[in-house]
């Protein structure tokens, strides 16, 4: 396959060798280093996925756009303030064109007695969809391909198809990671999970950590005042700074509403269990709009079944016992006293 190049590249390049030059005199700041590296890598993927536009879907807008978004979501000011952008973008619509739409379920107008049962079984299945059936399923995956997955099978036939595979190639390549390591981000993200994501919502101080290379290795940021920065670069040293660790909360966009009991006139109560189809999806997330609910989240607390926000870490400092610390002194300093006297008192008597 021909080699391809967007009409940007020459601009790319151009960008890049600034980035380069500019490294030079960001020497001493580290966080400054970071950022420099992460946007020359983010305009190298960007470079290769508008070329993959260009020579695989013969620059479709769609999939230049795709490739400018991520360009977008890689800068330094943006960078793991979603994950993973895949759940984040779970398109609800095309996982319903998948499974309910006539072509997946191949109902039809005819009026034969084949036809009329067919078309029964697929109204009780668009009425699992409305009331039991989850959406996403327990078999579905963002960034798949298959009818579980939020990826338009339909709407990729034909002529479509070869520029939706490009277009999902673009998409899906160069995932971000975790933003760190850490048990918060062990939680489930495919299944009836794949559209729910991580957020970032502010920052911990990490006091703990002091060097600022351990700092950014571990996937923290390190801070610097722009005082700092220019004092160290007068005297060519490292300035000073404080790490912080990024905060996340984990958003649970898992379908489904618990109902406990149902009880009618003097008929018993019946546990219904969770209904996951779209009508107690829709009156679940109506629930998590409650007064109560919404005060949590605006203080920073926990909402149960839709909102988990990261705890800080507690950081213990190394300090020292002043009073064992004054008490020891005190007593070092009345035997220097009385070994001072006497020694004093035996030269008066010589």
């Amino acid at each position: 396959m021909p080699a391809y190049s967007c009409s940007s590249s020459s601009i790319v390049k151009i960008m890049i060798k600034g980035l380069k030059q500019l490294e030079k005199y960001a020497q001493t700041d580290p966080s400054v280093i970071k950022d420099i590296d992460t946007i020359k890598k983010s305009l190298e993927i960007y470079n290769k996925d508008c070329s993959t536009c260009k020579g695989e879907s013969n620059s479709d807008a769609k999939c230049l756009q795709v490739a400018l978004t991520k360009l977008y979501r890689q800068m330094p000011f943006n960078k793991h303030s979603i994950y993973p952008w895949s759940n984040y973008e779970w398109d609800y619509s095309n996982f319903i064109d998948n499974n309910y739409s006539a072509a997946a379920t191949g109902s039809t107008t005819s009026g034969s007695w084949s036809s009329l049962y067919k078309n029964m079984d697929i109204f009780f299945k668009l009425f699992q969809a409305y009331v039991t059936a989850p959406n996403p399923s327990k078999r579905s995956k963002a960034g798949g391909t298959n009818k579980y997955s939020d990826y338009p099978i339909y709407g990729c036939r034909g002529n479509n198809s070869k520029s939706c595979k490009v277009l999902h190639k673009v998409k899906t390549t160069n995932k971000d990671g975790v933003p760190y390591k850490s048990k918060f981000f062990n939680k489930k993200l495919d299944g009836e999970y794949s559209s729910s994501y991580f957020v970032k919502v502010g920052t911990c101080p990490r006091p703990d950590i002091k060097d600022s290379d351990k700092c950014i290795k571990g996937g923290y940021t390190w801070i610097t005042s722009p005082i700092d920065t220019a004092l160290a670069k007068l005297s060519g040293g490292i300035p000073d700074g404080s790490c912080h660790q990024g905060r996340y909360m984990f958003i649970n966009n898992q379908p489904g509403l618990k109902i406990k009991t149902l009880s009618v006139g003097g008929i018993p109560s019946i546990n219904l269990g969770t209904m996951k189809g779209f009508v107690p999806s829709l009156a679940n997330d109506v629930l998590s709009l409650t007064p109560d609910k919404l005060y949590n989240a605006f203080t920073g607390k926990n909402v149960k079944g839709h909102m988990i926000l990261q705890k800080c870490p507690t950081i213990v400092e190394p300090f020292v016992n002043l009073k064992q610390q004054n008490y020891t002194f005190m007593v070092i300093l009345a035997i220097l006293i009385i070994l001072f006297t006497i020694l004093i008192l035996t030269r008066t008597i010589d």
